[in-house]
């Protein structure tokens, strides 16, 4: 069976009568200013009839660029699906494909439980995480983070929007992009301060606000935070706001009642329920993440204390979890709004992107805090 070849701009200039020249133009929008309406009707109706379809990669030869823009975004969540919901649909609106790469190992670990291990929470909550590629091939040598992202780079992608980074290596080569002039958007992520490169997160400190001033109306003034044990830029920046908000209501936060942990795994659960047990003036505390605040309903089960008549939790990223036994307060990051703002930026000129753009976010209230029990 012969192979038909593709259509070339001789064959539709042929089929058009007009110059191959003319066809160039007008299939690339450039000076129409030269051609008639029914001219340019003429040549598209034409390369629509022929089945043309535009050479990417002779007009990235041409042009320097490739059309492609690199996300290193896992979906690790239903934030993070969000986040590239909105990357995708900004990309395609703007004629531009995302080559979408992440690291199989960052799989939530409390999300990989037997649903027997999580009484009350479901089997969505407890298999939703699986990953479908066994630790044997995730952990290859290669496969890491700058591995992944030197592929991107290598492909010459137009822009780098990435997730926060764990690997010292693949922090180096994404500010070394910068440097050398590749518009790079991190998100909930800075890279050092000599970097050309914007981060787009949550509001943190709006998002406390609107937290302290649901519990102060509750009239629960004993509030703890619970953090990850990380320096990574969203954690500092959630617990900071968390501090500042403490000090302006006039009861700065007690190092006591800031908590941390290692991940937001049953196995940091003892550590929570120990907290709780010798705390138990705390009457409300507010989570990180909604990952957390569950082990935090979890310790407080176990402790006998009825949430939220005993102790209000304050969760973070509105998740999608099977959680109709406590469905929890939380703040609405606006994941989508997330990604579409970084595709906005990552296609703009990069000079003029702001160091931090931020996303207003907003308070959902569930059963989880008493004010949904009045």
């Amino acid at each position: 069976m012969t192979q038909r070849r593709a259509t070339r701009l001789k064959d539709i200039a042929e089929a058009a009568d007009v110059s191959i020249a003319a066809v160039s133009r007008i299939l690339r929008s450039q000076k129409l200013e030269e051609f008639s309406p029914e001219t340019q009707k003429r040549v598209h109706d034409v390369a629509q009839q022929l089945g043309w379809r535009p050479n990417l990669l002779v007009q990235g030869l041409q042009t320097g660029k490739t059309g492609t823009l690199g996300v290193f975004v896992a979906p690790f969540d239903t934030y993070w699906t969000g986040v590239l919901y909105g990357i995708h649909d900004v990309l395609l609106a703007a004629n531009r494909v995302p080559i979408v790469l992440w690291p199989h190992a960052l799989v939530h670990p409390m999300l990989n439980l037997d649903p027997e291990d999580r009484p009350g929470l479901g089997k969505t909550a407890a298999s939703i995480g699986h990953s479908p590629v066994p630790d044997s091939v995730t952990h290859e040598p290669g496969r890491g983070e700058n591995n992944r992202l030197l592929r991107l780079i290598d492909r010459r992608v137009d822009a780098i929007i990435t997730w926060p980074l764990f690997e010292a290596d693949a922090i180096q080569s994404v500010t070394a992009s910068c440097h050398r002039g590749w518009p790079v958007v991190t998100l909930d992520f800075e890279l050092p301060d000599d970097a050309p490169a914007t981060m787009v997160a949550v509001d943190e400190n709006r998002a406390m606000q609107l937290i302290f001033e649901h519990l102060n109306q509750l009239k629960l003034n004993h509030t703890a935070y619970l953090g990850l044990d990380r320096d990574q830029t969203w954690v500092q920046r959630r617990r900071a706001s968390f501090e500042r908000q403490t000090a302006a209501a006039g009861n700065p936060a007690r190092p006591k009642w800031i908590w941390r942990v290692e991940t937001a795994s049953a196995t940091d659960r003892p550590h929570i329920v120990d907290r709780l047990r010798r705390h138990p003036e705390v009457t409300a505390v507010v989570a990180a993440s909604d990952h957390l605040a569950l082990q935090v309903i979890e310790a407080a089960h176990e402790l006998g204390r009825r949430v939220p008549h005993d102790l209000s939790v304050v969760g973070y990223g509105n998740m999608v979890f099977d959680t109709t036994a406590m469905p929890l307060t939380t703040i609405e990051q606006n994941p989508y709004e997330i990604g579409a703002t970084a595709a906005r930026l990552a296609l703009g000129p990069p000079t003029k992107a702001p160091r931090v753009q931020t996303i207003e976010p907003r308070l959902v209230v569930r059963h989880s805090t008493s004010a949904s029990m009045v």
